[in-house]
């Protein structure tokens, strides 16, 4: 069987390398002619919402505006709609505005497929370390409240087959002795902190190459995989009817509009002022949901102590075998750097 080596056991000093100080420059915007992702390109329509609100007039004016159409973005406006839909109707609803500098939801959100699994033990040591378990442990819990909460509301909505939703599990293989040690060393620290880790499983190399025919052994933990371009899709619909039924919110799309500058706003009922190659709009709070991109907009997140950029290559391959051997399971190895699923 072919296969491509890849370097081992070089996260402690990728880790150290970022955490070097340095003259950083901000992030600059989206390149304008990214290239093609299969999850965004593969079909005329798999995309719809790409130029939506790319043309015509810009809004001039809103209550809030987010920076930025991926899941950050369109979850935070979904929240804003559900939690608005429960107050009295409005003759005013509340303004939202999306602005995204390229196609809806074309960064890496919508730029590759998604692993939908909460991280059970993972780094549960290292996090304990730098945070305190307190905190290691409220992680733990919300990385499983938010898989929860998206497969409810796929589930709710009845799009599982719609945005791909699979549940399958989620194997991670340890490649190296160190990791075998770390991930012993993660469960058990877990455990002792009161985390349910029933369905955490150890895998014997002898058990993972007969079931799956990898001879590693690993760690399964229960997962989901998701194709997140529709999810976000799906996110948005919502957003939007939520608000139109309710009449308490109205959500706005404008793609194709980078925001280049924002300043303190002149009038006195609006806090803040966008800048962006269509005009400018002018709103209360900007909720800023740019991921690598935020230093463009916010300069000290720049550098080690704040958001670093980080390019990843992910490839879409046609199966040679039947779903049925390859199954549903997602997949992980080498401390994170390597990760795939059917």
């Amino acid at each position: 069987m072919a296969t491509l080596p890849v370097p081992l056991n070089v996260l402690a000093h990728q880790q150290f390398v970022l955490e070097q100080p340095i003259q950083a420059e901000p992030a600059p915007l989206p390149v304008p002619n990214p290239t093609k992702s299969f999850w965004t390109d593969s079909s005329p329509d798999a995309n719809p919402l790409a130029k939506h609100g790319s043309h015509g007039p810009l809004t001039h004016d809103a209550d809030i505006c987010i920076v930025g159409s991926g899941i950050t973005g369109v979850s935070a406006a979904y929240h804003i709609s559900r939690l608005l839909a429960e107050q009295p109707p409005s003759n005013s609803p509340l303004k939202v505005v999306i602005l995204e500098a390229r196609d809806f939801c074309s960064g890496a959100t919508g730029r590759n497929g998604g692993h939908l699994t909460p991280a059970a033990i993972h780094d549960f040591v290292h996090h304990a370390g730098l945070y305190g378990t307190d905190d290691a442990i409220r992680a733990v819990d919300l990385e499983h409240h938010t898989v929860a909460d998206i497969v409810n509301i796929i589930g709710n909505a009845s799009k599982e087959k719609e945005t791909d939703l699979v549940q399958g599990g989620h194997i991670t293989l340890l490649f190296t002795q160190p990791e075998i040690e770390q991930a012993k060393a993660d469960y058990e620290a877990a455990a002792a902190a009161g985390i349910n880790v029933s369905d955490v499983h150890f895998l014997t190399r002898d058990e993972v190459q007969k079931t799956y025919g990898a001879a590693y052994p690993a760690v399964r933990i229960p997962g989901h995989n998701v194709w997140p371009l529709k999810l976000i899709t799906h996110l948005f619909s919502l957003a939007s009817e939520t608000g139109v039924n309710s009449s308490t919110s109205q959500l706005t799309l404008h793609t194709s509009t980078p925001v280049t500058q924002i300043t303190p706003s002149d009038s006195p009922s609006r806090r803040w002022n966008l800048t962006t190659p269509r005009g400018s709009i002018s709103c209360s709070y900007v909720l800023h949901a740019t991921n690598a991109y935020a230093s463009h907009l916010l300069p000290r997140l720049r550098g080690p102590t704040g958001i670093i950029p980080t390019r990843g290559q992910i490839i879409a391959l046609r199966a040679a075998a039947s779903s049925a051997e390859i199954t549903r399971t997602g997949w992980g190895g080498n401390e994170g750097f390597e990760y795939w699923f059917p």
